[in-house]
């Protein structure tokens, strides 16, 4: 693969964040919307204005000094709207580097078996990685706990 900025784009269960993970695994830095969110002390969906604004900044700062570095970049995030999307390509514009949209189609029964209340994506805090959880049980995909 030899796309230097990846937008990853799909309604919510669709697999965006497992697919990013696999990029990161082939050496992409990994701007997840998500975790930026978590990190900011956002627990719950959806998250004001303000803060998708905040989250979108610091995904635009870190995208930039990554692209000026020479890195390949994956970005996390639902992309649902066209101009969403256009403002990236616009940000990028500057630095000659087009990014490319990888677009994710689930049918509808299996969005909503991932995204049911009982399932639920999670950050582990001490690992950073994501953690499944199906009712009260976590299943780590990666060392550490989650809380």
């Amino acid at each position: 693969m030899d796309e230097q900025v990846v937008l990853v784009c799909g309604p919510a269960g669709a697999g965006k964040s497992t697919h990013a993970a696999r990029l990161a695994e082939l050496g992409y830095r990994w701007l997840s919307f998500d975790r930026i969110a978590w990190e900011l002390g956002h627990r719950e969906h959806p998250v004001s204005v303000a803060a998708v604004e905040r989250v979108h900044g610091i995904i635009r700062e870190r995208l930039l000094a990554a692209v000026g570095a020479g890195e390949r970049v994956v970005v996390d995030t639902s992309f649902w709207s066209r101009a969403g999307r256009e403002a990236y390509r616009e940000l990028l514009a500057s630095t000659g580097v087009v990014p490319v949209v990888h677009y994710l189609r689930v049918s509808e029964a299996t969005m909503r078996a991932r995204v049911a209340p009982d399932r639920m994506t999670c950050w582990c805090r001490t690992s950073g990685w994501m953690a499944t959880w199906r009712g009260s049980r976590c299943r780590r995909r990666t060392r550490g706990r989650c809380g």
